[in-house]
């Protein structure tokens, strides 16, 4: 299987529980690549049988601040056509310092779904950083590390 980890970080939180995700696919037998759209450039889809998003909260669970999903993810996301992701699976995981990531895997589900995705497990939501990303502020638990690593061995489960 062919793993994509989309995601962006701009404290390096979103970039851990991405990395984190990924080596437990790895270790499952997945051959996994990581985008970080603030450096490298959109992925194509068709190259994966598995795309996985993730995105720091924004304001998340405010409703009149939208989806809480970062511009750059939401850009990727909206831009994709409207079957770029028929046929194949897709799951999401979020990074906040306080609330709102509910909302905020919500929001990338449903982008994932309009996209043609199958979204294959809802993900985990991890709490590390500092509102407003002022200051890095403290890493994730290792409670919320061990829901990454079980999150990333579920989607390496093949669906039959």
């Amino acid at each position: 299987m062919r793993a994509t980890i989309v995601y962006w970080t701009k404290t390096g939180h979103t970039e851990r529980a991405a990395r984190i995700i990924s080596e437990a696919l790895t270790t499952a037998g997945a051959e996994t690549t990581l985008v970080n759209l603030r450096r490298d450039e959109p992925p194509d889809p068709a190259n994966c049988d598995l795309l996985v998003v993730g995105s720091p909260c924004h304001a998340g669970s405010m409703k009149f601040m939208g989806t809480g999903i970062v511009v750059p993810v939401q850009r990727f996301l909206r831009g994709l056509p409207s079957s770029a992701l028929a046929g194949k699976r897709a799951a999401a995981f979020a990074v906040h310092a306080g609330y709102g990531g509910d909302r905020t895997i919500a929001s990338l589900e449903r982008l994932l779904r309009d996209a043609g995705a199958q979204v294959a497990e809802t993900g985990p939501v991890v709490k590390a950083g500092a509102p407003l990303s002022i200051v890095v502020g403290p890493m994730a638990s290792e409670a919320d590390c061990e829901a990454l690593r079980r999150f990333g061995r579920a989607l390496a489960i093949t669906p039959a």
